[in-house]
């Protein structure tokens, strides 16, 4: 957990760390132009390629994103993607390919979609979000097989998510596999009694 002290001083320094944590804070009050400025400042003053500068171009989409400007939001996304590191765990850029995917999904890019869920959980695997998200856009795609493999991951690094619990559980069905499809639900309706989704999916199996 960050140091409060820590973090205030930080806040009073003229740097992208210190813009960025203003920018956090205004995404929070949901001050979507305020962030927008701030994170433009980070940017503008991390000149190096690091994890500081791609995490700051993710925010500053994110804000874009949340004030209408969803054209830009994409541009610095895409800013981040390309500056991403080839062969190395990156949380900023999981989270823009994670964005772009999101984006490419709401306006039926699908396998441009699939393409960047997958470059997210390459560079950050236990990303559950991004996980159900890759085994929800292969499905869309008809591609019930090969969705298994991220939904089964999102339900290990997360037994809670019963939306990956469901979607595997519909891969199995469309793939015929109608028995281990009730197995699954089975299970997971003793496992999670407090998810009544798992038991009515259960019972329209059944």
């Amino acid at each position: 957990m960050p140091d409060p002290l820590r973090q205030e001083l930080d806040l009073l320094l003229d740097s992208g760390l210190s813009y960025e944590l203003r920018g956090v804070r205004a995404l929070e009050a949901k001050a979507w132009r305020e962030a927008e400025g701030y994170f433009r400042r980070g940017v503008e003053l991390t000149t190096d390629n690091n994890a500081l500068r791609r995490s700051l171009q993710h925010k500053l989409g994110t804000a874009l994103f949340m004030s209408g400007d969803v054209k830009g939001a994409e541009r610095q996304f895409e800013d981040a993607v390309r500056a991403a590191p080839s062969d190395a765990i990156d949380e900023s850029s999981a989270k823009a390919h994670y964005s772009l995917g999101v984006l490419m999904a709401s306006s039926g890019r699908s396998w441009e979609a699939i393409e960047h869920f997958s470059a997210a959980v390459k560079y950050q695997p236990n990303y559950v979000e991004a996980q159900l998200a890759l085994g929800n856009a292969l499905g869309h795609a008809g591609h019930a097989e090969a969705s298994l493999t991220p939904y089964k991951e999102a339900v290990r690094i997360d037994p809670r998510v019963s939306k990956a619990r469901l979607g595997y559980a519909v891969s199995l069905t469309r793939l015929g596999r109608y028995r281990e499809s009730r197995d699954w639900l089975t299970d997971a309706t003793k496992r999670y009694p407090d998810q009544p989704q798992l038991a009515l999916a259960l019972a329209r199996l059944l």
